[in-house]
């Protein structure tokens, strides 16, 4: 499957007015040539900053140049899977395609993902098309695509 990488950046600002501490860090606003998870930071006491701090959420934090966080340091707990038979069906795990896929049936696995892309593009039609009824002032839903019977 891969790695997943999420990233996240932005500042985060802190107050404690009874005690006159504000601080602050961006994530991503290290400068132009450092990677995006780097961060800076500061701590104040009545606007007077007492502590500066640099790092990489995906490493280490530095506080005053001291070493106050490193993954190196951290205990790794193993990963454990939800059971798929109390998982939603929703779940990754329980895709057609994948499923097949690791069973070596490469052939069936490509049909059922491309069965699983037309849906996909057949839904985001419908929500496209939702969207411009919506912006026109209709309704939400065309219940008249849908076929009626009566007896």
């Amino acid at each position: 499957m891969g790695t997943v990488r999420h990233i996240i950046n932005g500042k985060c600002n802190f107050t404690d007015e009874k005690n006159g501490i504000t601080g602050w860090y961006n994530i991503g606003g290290a400068g132009r040539k450092v990677p995006g998870d780097y961060l800076v930071g500061e701590i104040l006491k009545d606007g007077v900053v007492v502590s500066k701090m640099y790092g990489s959420y995906f490493g280490y934090f530095d506080f005053d140049n001291e070493r106050f966080w490193d993954i190196r340091d951290q205990k790794n707990y193993p990963v454990i899977d939800h059971p798929l038979d109390l998982s939603l069906r929703s779940d990754a795990r329980l895709r057609n395609d994948l499923t097949e896929l690791k069973l070596g049936n490469v052939e069936v696995a490509q049909e059922n993902k491309h069965l699983l892309e037309e849906a996909q593009r057949a839904d985001r039609k419908l929500r496209e098309d939702a969207e411009k009824r919506r912006e026109k002032g209709g309704k939400k839903i065309d219940y008249s695509v849908y076929a009626h019977t009566t007896k």
